[in-house]
């Protein structure tokens, strides 16, 4: 079971089963279940940028780059960045998020999601920020000027990004064996998360991916 389970095709039956599937063999499994999945977030965090691994702040400059770049004008998303290792010492400012990403918003979570650094074009839109606890000039934000530059950035999502993402959190789920999440519909009620409606009723119960419970 520990060779088959890793290897594609993952399956979410119905009544809280899942179906592992491989060379034409099938191995039925019971479900987890997540009572507490934000279904936006969650799927952002897994088609945004990820800034794991990134060796250097030129490492993560790179990325964003490239990023906003096939993004064509979409707001930057991306998580996972760390500067205790990089040879810098220390993150991006906004200045320099402003030429990575060409102008665009730029929002990024620190590897502890409790901090981000953000660009100029991403402040604007969230002038309130200054004003608020945790705010620095550089661009580096905490507490609750975190929270309202991470509105900001979630307030430009497009309802196919969030649909993407929505079936991405599905997905995931599935390869996990987790076969019945509780939507919190996408963290709506909590500041700073992407708000929006629950994941639609018709992607709730679909082949491919469970159900979405909320």
């Amino acid at each position: 079971m520990t060779d088959f389970a890793p290897r594609v095709a993952t399956r979410t039956g119905q009544h809280g089963r899942v179906d592992h599937r491989q060379e034409g063999k099938v191995v039925t499994t019971p479900a987890f279940v997540d009572a507490h999945v934000h279904a936006t977030a969650t799927g952002l965090a897994l088609t945004g940028l990820d800034l794991h691994g990134c060796r250097s702040l030129a490492d993560l400059l790179g990325r964003v780059e490239a990023f906003a770049r096939s993004g064509r004008g979409r707001v930057v998303l991306g998580t996972g960045w760390d500067d205790t290792g990089w040879p810098e010492r220390r993150p991006p400012t906004c200045q320099e998020l402003d030429r990575a990403a060409y102008g665009g918003a730029v929002y990024l979570a620190r590897v502890d999601v409790h901090s981000a650094v953000v660009s100029s074009a991403l402040l604007a839109a969230a002038p309130e920020a200054r004003s608020a606890e945790g705010f620095d000039d550089g661009g580096h934000v905490r507490l609750e000027a975190h929270h309202v530059v991470r509105r900001a950035a979630y307030a430009g999502i497009t309802s196919d990004q969030r649909r993407v993402a929505q079936r991405a959190t599905r997905a995931r789920a599935a390869a996990l064996g987790i076969g019945s999440p509780g939507d919190e519909r996408a963290g709506g009620g909590r500041p700073g998360r992407p708000g929006g409606p629950a994941l639609p009723r018709r992607h709730r119960a679909r082949p491919g991916g469970p159900g979405l419970l909320g």
